[in-house]
C-alpha cells in the first residue's frame, strides 16, 4: 500500500499548460470544432506507487498521450514527456491505459485521435522537500537544461498566485522551445495558433509544430494533418 505521506494527481489537459493563459481567448481545439477524447478515472484503479520510487521518495510531474479510436477503445499510449523517474512514468502509462475512455469528436463526429494528460506524483505533507525539489529544478533550468525549463514552465503554469506570472511563464516555456524540447515547442505553437498571451502567429505556429513533430511529438503529428488557419 502506498505511504499516507504520498498523493497522486492526475489532470486532463486540452491545451497543455493553461492555468496562467487559459482564460483569455479559446484554444486551438476549440476554434476547430474538437472535442478531445475523456478518460474515465471512475472505472479503472489508480496507479501504485512502485516500491523502490516510494522508497527513494521519488516525485515528478509527466505527460502522457493516449490514442483513442473512434469507438471508444485505447490503441495505445506513449509517454510524451517523463517525470524524471522511468519507474513512474512506466506505472501512470500502465494503469492509465487499463482506464475507459469516451471517444473524441470533431464537429460532433467521432474521430480517432490523442489525447493529452499530465500526470503529477507529489509527495503530501513534504513542503520543504517539495521547495528544494523545485529549486533544483530552476538551478537546472538556469543552467540551460531544456527539459527541467520545460518542467518550470509547468511549475509556474499549474500554481501562479505562489509560482510567478505569465510573463514567467511564457519566458521559460521560450527557453525550452529553443532548446529543442519537444512538448514545449508544441504547447508554445498552440499559443501563437490562438493568440493565448501572445500575439498569433500561424508562421511561427507550424514551424514550432514541425519542429515538434520532426521529433517524434505524437500531438504535433496530429495537429499537422491539418494546416494552420492564416
Amino acid at each position: 500500500m502506498p505511504d499516507s505521506r504520498f498523493t497522486l494527481h492526475a489532470f486532463v489537459v486540452t491545451l497543455g499548460i493553461f492555468f496562467v493563459l487559459r482564460a483569455s481567448a479559446a484554444t486551438p481545439d476549440e476554434l476547430r470544432g474538437v472535442a478531445r477524447p475523456v478518460v474515465h478515472f471512475d472505472a479503472c484503479a489508480k496507479p501504485a506507487w512502485p516500491k523502490a520510487a516510494l522508497r527513494d521518495e521519488s516525485v515528478g510531474t509527466m505527460e502522457l498521450g493516449f490514442l483513442v479510436r473512434e469507438d471508444g477503445t485505447l490503441e495505445r499510449g506513449v509517454i510524451l514527456h517523463g517525470s524524471g523517474d522511468t519507474r513512474l512514468d512506466q506505472a501512470a502509462l500502465s494503469s492509465i491505459s487499463k482506464c475507459k475512455f469516451s471517444p473524441g469528436a470533431v464537429k460532433g463526429k467521432p474521430v480517432r485521435m490523442w489525447m493529452p494528460i499530465i500526470y503529477v506524483w507529489s509527495l503530501e505533507g513534504e513542503a520543504e522537500r517539495d521547495d528544494k525539489l523545485t529549486d533544483a529544478t530552476i538551478t537546472a533550468a538556469s543552467a540551460g537544461d531544456s527539459s527541467a525549463q520545460y518542467n518550470v514552465a509547468l511549475l509556474y503554469s499549474s500554481d501562479p498566485d505562489t509560482l510567478g506570472s505569465q510573463a514567467q511563464y511564457l519566458q521559460w516555456l521560450r527557453k525550452a522551445a529553443a532548446g529543442g524540447n519537444a512538448m514545449a515547442q508544441y504547447q508554445l505553437a498552440q499559443h501563437y495558433e490562438a493568440g493565448l498571451g501572445i500575439a498569433a502567429d500561424p508562421v511561427q505556429a507550424t514551424a514550432l509544430y514541425r519542429a515538434s513533430a520532426e521529433q517524434g511529438n505524437v500531438l504535433a503529428i496530429e495537429r499537422l494533418a491539418v494546416p494552420v488557419a492564416p
